[in-house]
Parts: C-alpha cells; sequence; structure tokens
C-alpha cells in the first residue's frame, strides 16, 4: 500500500462532527491514518473526488456511515459500490446508517409546502431501510462487511480491527 493511501477512510455524511467527536480520537488513540474528506464549506470539486476514489480504493478499512444531517442520498447510493469495492479487493467495511429519517428544518416546507417535505422523509426512510437490510443480509456471505446499529458500534469495530 502507498505511504499516501492512509489505513481508514472516513466516508459518508460529511456534517454532524461523527468523525471529529467519535472515530478519530479512537483513531488517533490506535495510531491508525485516516482520510476526512472534510468539504462542508467549501465547493467540492472534482479533483477531490478522485482523491476520495484513490483512498476508497486502496486503504484497509472504509467507515461509512449516513447520519440524519442530510437525506443522504448520494451517500446511500454509494454505499453499496463501495462495499463492493471493498469486498472485491479484501478491504473491511464498516456501515452505520441510522433509519428513521425526519427533516428537521423549516426552508423547505416553506419554499415547497409539508407535503413535499412528507415525500422526502418518506423516500429517505424507505432507502435507508431497504440499504440497511440489503447490507445486514450480505453480512453473511461477504467477509469484512461489518453493519452495525450507531456510532458506539463504529468505534468498537475499529478497535477490534486495530487493537
Amino acid at each position: 500500500m502507498q505511504s499516501s493511501i492512509p489505513q481508514v477512510g472516513l466516508f459518508g455524511s460529511i456534517r454532524g462532527n461523527w468523525r471529529e467527536d467519535h472515530v478519530i480520537p479512537v483513531l488517533k488513540q490506535l495510531n491508525v491514518t485516516y482520510f476526512h474528506p472534510g468539504v462542508v464549506d467549501a465547493q467540492w470539486t472534482q479533483v477531490m473526488g478522485l482523491r476520495e476514489a484513490d483512498v476508497l480504493a486502496q486503504a484497509e478499512t472504509i467507515v461509512m456511515v449516513i447520519n440524519h444531517s442530510t437525506p443522504g442520498f448520494g451517500g446511500l447510493a454509494e454505499a453499496g459500490w463501495a462495499a463492493l469495492g471493498a469486498a472485491q479487493r479484501g478491504q473491511s467495511f464498516i456501515l452505520h446508517i441510522p433509519t428513521g429519517y425526519k427533516y428537521e428544518g423549516t426552508g423547505l416546507a416553506g419554499v415547497f409546502g409539508k407535503k413535499y417535505v412528507e415525500m422526502l422523509d418518506d423516500y429517505a426512510g424507505r432507502t435507508r431501510f431497504l440499504v440497511n437490510e440489503h447490507a445486514k443480509r450480505a453480512q453473511s456471505v461477504v467477509n469484512g462487511l461489518y453493519v452495525v446499529e450507531n456510532i458506539e458500534g463504529v468505534v468498537k469495530q475499529l478497535k477490534e480491527l486495530y487493537s
């Protein structure tokens, strides 16, 4: 593995501080290198995407957390392809997607109406449920795939892999 590729790639929802508050402190304790795509306020570029793709393809472990900060449709779509690639390359893949998404903001309802927000919640909820179910069922046949129920499960799995 190239030295420029970290051991762990931290992908998924950019907002919510799940990396900073829970995962990165543990990785630092374990002396494990990591990649944080971190573009909260910056404009995402294709160059950034190429770096993400390199890390996804070469890191030992991929962590993907799709939290409730957004509906997460992009991350949910990416999760399956990332997990498939990780399985084919022999990487570990840790996935956490909480179900029960509900839009908490106020702007969309004012612009698009309450029915739009209800439809968004329904689609996000169904998509999260289905991705979780597919991943949970795949765990029994895909080595290195770990579907965890909460962020503590992510941390526990990383400790098991790197302690």
